[in-house]
């Protein structure tokens, strides 16, 4: 279970403001953060329709306790590794997944896909797939 930090409601494609938005949420979220020795998770859920609409971006980390907020993911993921060595290695990745979509190689859940960022630098995409 995960539990969210801060959130933000946001649209890739109709927000004109989402790179100040996602960059501005990360940076507060992780001053919040700087005892924190875990993975820290960007969770992508509360989806409107598909990868064009709506959602919630939470940044999050792992809990024991649920509550009101905490984020449960689901069991049947894809994971995604990203480049280290490329810093537009994310944005690339999510676009090869939107494309994977289109063209019917993904077939998404939409419930809770997340960027988990590790503790020892490594960073990967996990889409949550039907079953």
């Amino acid at each position: 279970m995960l539990q969210p930090i801060l959130s933000l409601r946001t649209n890739n494609f109709s927000d004109p403001k989402i790179i100040k938005k996602v960059t501005d949420l990360w940076a507060k979220a992780l001053k919040t953060l700087t005892d924190h020795h875990g993975s820290i998770y960007g969770v992508y859920h509360n989806y409107d329709s598909n990868y064009q609409g709506d959602y919630d971006l939470s940044i999050s980390i792992t809990t024991e306790q649920l509550q009101d907020n905490t984020i449960t993911l689901g069991h049947n993921y894809r994971e995604f590794p990203i480049a280290l060595n490329q810093p537009s290695s994310i944005v690339e990745v999510w676009q090869n997944i939107w494309q994977m979509e289109k063209n019917g190689e993904l077939d998404r859940q939409y419930d809770a896909d997340y960027e988990e960022y590790r503790s020892d630098g490594k960073v990967s995409i996990f889409i949550s797939l039907k079953s």
